[in-house]
């Protein structure tokens, strides 16, 4: 039996079969194809399955009942984002937690907080940085990680939504201390996505945000409570932002262009301006239920530090 077979194509996929393709000039804006006549799955990229195809109907099939809503995902339609975080015991050792939507976002994803984006105008070519284009076999590796964790959505001939996409400059930077190298998505460049224009740093959701992050005075009240000779302990969580999961509401604001293919983000982008505010958020959340077992700790976006006498 031929996995790749016309049959295990998802409907969405066989309504076209001539295969649209991008192209190679890059494109900001891309216009909804209103019925999915050209919303086409590249099969041929990083060796796709049946099971992601099925997977990205349905994300796709999701974003448009949330967006019909006029409403975020936690709202109304609530969907649950496929986190691998365990939400029922978040949700059972956050009951008295001040912070009273951290659960649901985490179920339902966070939304970026991208508001009043339909004026926006700006050239409709946009260019991948030279940190990327200059490091292609970074990115190809970045993105086949990303597609295995669900992370993004993806890769697609041409638009597969709806309506309109923004699409953002990729990049990348050297990791300190490691050979690879952190890929990073524009979304404040001029001429391009520059989605972060549209999120207010000082709010989030109609709310004011006070963000307030720890200090090294803050680890040392911890040890200096537990006195001479006590442990200290640090550790720096991987993939912070990568497994923090936004709205699908938000999906389209997020997307990028590698190999004249198209992928759009489902977690939190590095570059994103709200996306320091919502992991601190997430991390409190942890940091407050490792207080609940006992352990002194305090949180710096994915670092974690504390003190023990034992």
């Amino acid at each position: 039996m031929n996995p790749d077979a016309e049959i295990f194509y998802p409907e969405y996929l066989k309504r076209d079969l001539a295969r649209t393709k991008f192209s190679s000039s890059p494109t900001v804006l891309n216009e909804g194809n209103g019925e999915f006549p050209n919303s086409l799955v590249c099969k041929e990229v990083h060796n796709l399955d049946k099971n992601w195809f099925e997977y990205l109907e349905r994300s796709v099939a999701d974003h448009e009942v949330i967006m019909s809503s006029n409403k975020y995902n936690f709202e109304e339609s609530k969907i649950p984002v496929v986190s691998l975080l365990n939400i029922d015991f978040f949700k059972f050792m956050l009951s008295d937690y001040i912070d009273r939507n951290i659960c649901q976002f985490l179920e339902f994803g966070f939304p970026i907080g991208c508001e009043n984006y339909t004026d926006f105008s700006s050239e409709k070519v946009v260019q991948n940085h030279k940190g990327a284009v200059e490091f292609p076999d970074n990115l190809d590796k970045y993105l086949k990680k990303e597609i295995e964790k669900k992370a993004v959505l993806g890769p697609f001939h041409v638009n597969p939504f709806f309506h309109d996409i923004f699409i953002s400059p990729l990049n990348s930077v050297p990791k300190k201390g490691s050979q690879e190298r952190r890929i990073i998505l524009d979304l404040s460049v001029r001429g391009g996505g520059a989605i972060n224009g549209y999120i207010d740093k000082d709010s989030y959701l109609g709310n004011e945000v006070h963000l307030k992050y720890p200090n090294v005075d803050a680890l040392v009240e911890l040890i200096k409570k537990h006195g001479r000779n006590c442990f200290i302990f640090k550790r720096d969580l991987s993939r912070a932002y990568r497994q923090i999961f936004i709205d699908l509401h938000d999906v389209h604001l997020v997307g990028y262009k590698w190999n004249d293919h198209l992928y759009f983000d489902r977690v939190l982008s590095m570059g994103l301006r709200s996306a320091a505010h919502i992991c601190q958020r997430v991390t409190n959340a942890v940091a407050f239920m490792f207080r609940q077992m006992g352990f002194d700790i305090v949180n710096y976006l994915d670092d974690f530090a504390g003190s023990e006498i034992s």
